[in-house]
């Protein structure tokens, strides 16, 4: 008799006590993501303030500046590109091939197309 009051007692309780322990669990799965996700913006932070620090620093304002703003010094001149060799006929661009093909540039050409036939050689 004791066995089975016992018994129904503990049935009871798992019973009465099954919502409540789901909602733990759940919550402490949910707990342990939050706290993953929260890891993960710390690092985010953490690299977004290295960018804010360095970019006080007057040399990566100017590269900056000269990459995305086409900034130039003064006294600097700019050139504006067009094309690359290879492009679509008809497209606009510049020609950097000349009669002495791959040898080097004409020997009537100048500075400028001397200077733009080296470095096409480099890369």
């Amino acid at each position: 008799m004791y066995v089975g009051v016992v018994a129904l007692l503990l049935l009871i309780v798992v019973v009465a006590n099954k919502g409540p322990v789901t909602n733990y669990l759940e919550a402490r799965e949910a707990l342990a993501g939050e706290r993953e996700q929260v890891a993960q913006l710390q690092v985010e932070l953490e690299a977004l303030q290295g960018q804010v620090n360095g970019a006080s620093d007057p040399s990566r304002l100017e590269v900056q500046a000269r990459q995305d703003l086409s900034y130039v010094r003064p006294g600097e001149e700019m050139f504006i590109v067009d094309g690359l060799p290879g492009e679509e006929e008809g497209t606009p661009g510049v020609s950097l091939q000349n009669d002495a093909g791959a040898d080097g540039p004409a020997d009537d050409a100048g500075p400028l197309e001397r200077l733009v036939a080296f470095l096409c050689r480099l890369f």
